[in-house]
């Protein structure tokens, strides 16, 4: 779902939805999966070339530099499909830092690469020295990235309560500890995940956060079924200023939110007949009291006071007129029974509108 931003900061989200589970495979391309496909193919290449360049480094140099290549190969292939988890478990031991290599920067490295490597075949000056003009504004990057993440701090708030196709605001607040550098182009990923596995992500981007200082955005969400639900662990990264190299850092806050099964309104016909029948049942019982209510007290009679009302056993021993005091009882319970089968014909989908029709009924109960 997407919500229109304010000021600086633009807000994205996505609907909770039933069936979307997380993928065991995520391909993620960080800076260390990169680094070591890079040494791989540095090691093939080596063993390829230096035997023809240098005749010393054939036999066993060659199968050295093969089987090195294959062991940097396999860590960076691992590395790219099980990223995800090795964040999450990098987290867990303390290292919350973690550089990723988008499409750009893929791009960029990818032609440095094709320099370097055009220079040792062609044992030419000119790649090379345009390929150190392109490292600067690589290392420049990274080091001004990393800058932007330094003493910024990320936390939520999430609403008491929410039910089911129920729309909420989730509040997202950055603060920039830092006392001259301002950070640019931070955005916070936030994970929802639910009892079901379901998952989702929610994107909130802060174009500036000034030094010193704290900035505010929210992004919205619709649960589409009921269930409890956990927000985080969250990510902020930033791309700035080239957008060739990202650093972000996991946040292991978490927050918990139960999501009550939908409600709707009970039709006038329903409320007509529920009256008729609380009727029934309290006319059919048989109460003390001459107005069916509970008695309260025996006081002195007034003139407002209903003569039939009047306690003459009361009245004979005190010599004047007494009477019943009445306190109106209009105290109606109600029990709600829920009884779901355990057919398999039986949907999921029709449990949860049987649900749903249930907590309606008790809603209006207590606003009655």
């Amino acid at each position: 779902m997407t919500s229109p931003g304010s000021g600086d900061n633009e807000e994205r989200g996505e609907p909770m939805r039933p069936g979307k589970k997380a993928a065991l495979f995520q391909v993620t391309l960080t800076a260390s999966a990169l680094t070591q496909i890079l040494a791989a193919l540095s090691c093939f290449l080596g063993a390829f070339v230096l035997p023809w360049t240098f005749p010393v480094f054939q036999g066993l140099s060659t199968v050295v530099l093969v089987l090195l290549g294959c062991l940097m190969l396999a860590m960076g292939l691992a590395n790219l499909l099980l990223g995800r988890h090795v964040t999450r478990l990098m987290a867990r031991v303390g290292k919350r830092s973690r550089v990723v290599i988008p499409r750009e920067g893929v791009g960029y490295l990818a032609i440095m690469l094709a320099l370097a490597v055009g220079a040792m075949l062609g044992q030419k000056n000119t790649p090379l020295l345009v390929f150190g003009m392109m490292a600067g504004p690589f290392i420049l990057n990274g080091w001004v990235v990393y800058s932007m993440l330094k003493k910024v701090s990320v936390s939520r708030t999430i609403p008491s309560r929410a039910a089911a196709g129920q729309a909420v605001n989730v509040q997202v607040s950055v603060r920039n500890d830092k006392l001259l550098l301002a950070s640019h182009l931070l955005e916070v990923k936030d994970q929802i995940n639910s009892s079901d596995a379901d998952e989702a992500e929610a994107r909130v981007t802060f174009v500036r956060v000034p030094p010193r200082a704290e900035r505010v955005s929210r992004y919205q969400i619709r649960f589409s079924r009921r269930g409890r639900y956990t927000f985080g662990p969250a990510r902020v990264s930033s791309r700035f200023p080239m957008g060739i190299g990202e650093r972000g850092q996991l946040l292991s806050e978490t927050n918990e939110l139960i999501v009550h099964p939908s409600t709707g309104r009970l039709l006038p016909a329903w409320k007509q007949q529920q009256r008729e029948l609380a009727e029934a049942s309290r006319t059919s019982r048989i109460q003390a009291g001459v107005f069916d209510d509970e008695f309260h007290r025996i006081r002195e009679y007034r003139d407002d006071d209903n003569p039939r009302s009047i306690h003459w056993r009361s009245t004979a021993r005190r010599g004047i007129l007494m009477t019943r005091e009445y306190h109106q009882n209009r105290r109606a319970d109600s029990f709600v029974l829920l009884h779901l089968p355990d057919d398999s014909g039986w949907l999921e989908e029709d449990s949860e509108a049987a649900i749903s029709v249930a907590a309606t009924m008790c809603v209006d109960q207590t606003r009655a």
